[in-house]
């Protein structure tokens, strides 16, 4: 109702206008226009259309054909107008959309006093969604590595006209190969695209996919195709070795890995250009490696339907450094550029370092060394080689400086006439000598054939040796003898004396005769002794003693004498001591005496002396201090014994062997107390006694012993009379142990 009342208004105010005031006020206008569009085809398009202060009749018309005024269109079931009048909204739907609706539209307003209103001209563009893409060949396809194939991808009815991309696996565009046409079908709005990939297939390509993907405005989500590939290939061969790390000395094996489609495979083998017979398998043994092997070609080659492939490649056999050429020595003038060279192969390839040996200095590395000449640069150079996994190789040379040159030679040689004589002359010369000449006395020395002089020459890295021989020396070959080198830089002479040695001396011979004459001499003596041992002992056992000592720890002591006649004499010498029968009586030594030995000699013994062996079947006497302690002494004939009552010690020092008949030390007794009455001294009718049983003989002894009694007496019967000198009597009349004479030997 309130619209109406105002639309009332609205008229009545307009009526009481004037004409041309009215028109101005209820002008009609577009209040919304249509604008250019697309549709795809079966959807619903609308093309809006609004009019405001509208007197007239709207309608919609197509490339110009009017459709109709009222809002359902008859005769076009798929359009209308919709909106309401009151909102003056006549906007045109059409639904669905057809391909015959891609046209020009207008909205138009009628005015039965005025022009007809009318909007601007829109098109109205209908989309048509291609048909999937089509490949061919396809799905499959069977290609041959090497051979080109096209494939062909085929998108129709589209509108627009369809864009077609090809990809591979990787999702990758396809750019290299790929060719795009169209065709434009009859009803001139819709086309049909094309894409054409020539490729050719390798190994990689098998079992791999390509897709044709199709793009277009109608659609929302690309459309796409794909064809797996199925490649034939010959053999894709890769060499390999083993172990990784080929060395000299090892074994090694080839192994040839193939890829192939179809998998049957053959085998082939060649070595530096030679094929390799009995072998048609994958490896191949290579044997023992040496350092010739490396770098030597092999080949392996694999055939398969397809084709074959050869794949070839060197063997890398690593081994250690060796010289090329032996390091050579250099010699130059001073102050001239010198290169030493250090020419080593191996594998891998070494470091070399040099070093001046007689500074101990590093110089440089590589394989050659420049150095200037002179003589602080001169002298020996080493070439330290250096290669990873193997040890050092060092080399040595010298640099010599260029001069005259200098000899080494001896001065003074010895030779006996009519024996060899060699002279020897060392000559260093850089460069080497021109000529050695020898000459004797100034006069050159005939080296002819026939001469006995020989010369001959020694070559050396740093000059020579000459050697003068001469055979069978006469008595002119004693001289000086000069020897001469020469080089190109100068001259040096050394002067040899040749000296004649005697013959074997005199005084060797006469030493030599003598030795013999004594070795005869005593070989002799030593018969005669040993014929004349048998007598000797007869003697000797009719003289026997034995001695008992028994050693007690306090004093005080019995002397019995007796040999069959002075038996119960007693006496109280030396506590312990008792003189058995048959024993001569024996004084003790005398410290006193000159030391010096008798030369009493019984003609009977023919110049000798018995000789105890102290040192046979020697124990020492225990001396047992204060304790008490007893040994007993038996000496008899040639030889003494001693027979401990307790068990003696092992052995004694060689060093400290003290005699077998030392006495044990003197406490409350004398030696030379009288047996009868006890005294210190033997008194002079004792002595009398004793010398009449001796004049009696009721002493037995042989008459070698004579001279011994004479003695023995003498010092009992001393006029001063004094106590014995046992010490003295010891050296004069027992022969000390330390001499080592057997019986029958010359005192």
């Amino acid at each position: 109702m309130a619209r109406s009342f105002l639309l009332t208004v609205v008229l009545v105010v307009l009526g009481w206008l004037p004409p041309g005031g009215r028109s101005a006020a209820l002008q009609q206008e577009f209040a919304t226009q249509p604008s250019h569009q697309t549709a795809v085809l079966g959807s619903t398009a609308v093309l809006p259309c609004r009019v405001i202060n509208r007197r007239g009749l709207v309608q919609w018309t197509r490339d110009g054909f009017g459709l109709g005024t009222i809002r359902m269109l008859e005769g076009f079931d798929r359009y209308s107008m919709i909106g309401s009048d009151e909102e003056g909204d006549f906007s045109l739907r059409i639904s669905p959309v057809l391909l015959e609706d891609d046209a020009q539209y207008q909205c138009q307003v009628s005015h039965p006093n005025e022009s007809p209103l009318r909007s601007r001209v829109v098109k109205m563009k209908v989309f048509v969604p291609p048909q999937p893409p089509v490949v061919s060949p396809g799905p499959e396809v069977h290609a041959t590595a090497g051979v080109p194939i096209t494939l062909h991808c085929t998108s129709k009815e589209g509108r627009p006209r369809p864009e077609i991309q090809w990809l591979d696996d990787k999702g990758s565009v396809i750019h290299e190969g790929v060719e795009h046409n169209h065709e434009l079908m009859d009803d001139g709005l819709r086309s049909h695209a094309r894409a054409a990939l020539t490729m050719t297939p390798t190994r990689h390509h098998h079992q791999r996919t390509v897709t044709c993907l199709t793009h277009n405005p109608a659609l929302n989500t690309p459309l796409a195709a794909k064809v797996h590939l199925n490649v034939d290939y010959p053999p894709e061969v890769d060499l390999t070795f083993q172990p990784g790390d080929l060395a000299e000395g090892l074994e090694g094996v080839a192994r040839c890995e193939v890829e192939a489609n179809p998998a049957a495979v053959k085998y082939r083998w060649l070595r530096n250009g030679v094929e390799v017979d009995n072998v048609d398998g994958p490896t191949l043994p290579l044997g023992l490696l040496s350092r010739q092997d490396h770098g030597s070609p092999l080949a392996c080659e694999a055939t398969n339907a397809v084709g074959t492939t050869r794949k070839t490649a060197p063997i890398n056999v690593k081994y250690a450094p060796l010289f090329v050429t032996e390091p050579s020595s250099e010699s130059s003038e001073p102050g001239v550029a010198v290169t030493l060279r250090c020419r080593v192969d191996s594998n891998p390839k070494p470091r070399i370092t040099w070093t001046h040996v007689d500074t101990n200095k590093f110089v440089g590395h590589g394989d050659e060394l420049t150095v200037t000449a002179s003589v602080s640069s001169s002298g020996t150079y080493s070439c330290l080689v250096q290669a990873d996994g193997f040890t050092p190789l060092e080399g040595h040379m010298h640099l010599r400086i260029r001069g005259p040159p200098t000899i080494k030679a001896q001065q003074v040689v010895g030779a006996r006439e009519g024996r060899l004589a060699v002279l020897r002359c060392q000559a260093r010369a850089v460069p080497h000598p021109l000529a050695v000449t020898w000459t004797r006395d100034g006069t050159p020395i005939n080296t002819e054939p026939g001469s006995h002089f020989q010369v001959t020459e020694e070559q050396q890295a740093d000059g020579l040796v000459s050697t003068l021989t001469i055979n069978k020396t006469i008595g002119g070959d004693f001289a000086k003898y000069n020897c001469s080198v020469v080089n190109e830089y100068g001259i040096d002479v050394k002067q040899i004396i040749l000296q004649k040695q005697p013959s074997v001396p005199l005084m060797m011979i006469m030493g030599c005769g003598t030795g013999v004459v004594l070795v005869v001499l005593m070989v002799a003596l030593f018969i005669i002794c040993g014929r004349r041992s048998p007598r000797r002992s007869s003697k000797a056992l009719e003289a026997q003693a034995e001695m008992k000592v028994k050693g007690l720890g306090g004093g005080g002591g019995e002397c019995a004498c007796g040999n069959g006649v002075t038996n119960g004499i007693t006496s109280s010498m030396t506590p312990g001591i008792t003189v058995l029968p048959g024993m001569p009586m024996v004084p003790a030594p005398d410290t006193r005496s000159t030391g010096q030995d008798s030369d009493t000699k019984d003609a009977e013994d023919q110049g000798y002396m018995s000789y105890v062996d102290y040192a046979h079947e020697y124990s020492p006497v225990v001396n047992g201090g204060s304790g008490e302690s007893y040994a007993q002494f038996t000496m008899g004939g040639p030889y003494a014994r001693s027979t401990p009552a307790s068990d003696p010690s092992s052995s004694l020092p060689s060093s400290v062997a003290p005699p077998p008949y030392t006495p044990l030390p003197l406490t409350n007794g004398n030696l030379n107390r009288d047996c009868v009455t006890g005294s210190d001294h033997i008194s002079h009718s004792t002595s009398n006694n004793i010398l009449n049983q001796l004049n009696d003989r009721r002493i037995s002894h042989s008459t070698s012993n004579s001279v011994l009694k004479h003695d023995m007496l003498k010092e009992a019967l001393r006029d001063n009379v004094e106590d014995l000198d046992t010490a003295a009597l010891h050296s004069k009349y027992i022969i000390p142990p330390q001499a080592k004479y057997k019986p029958g030997t010359l005192v």
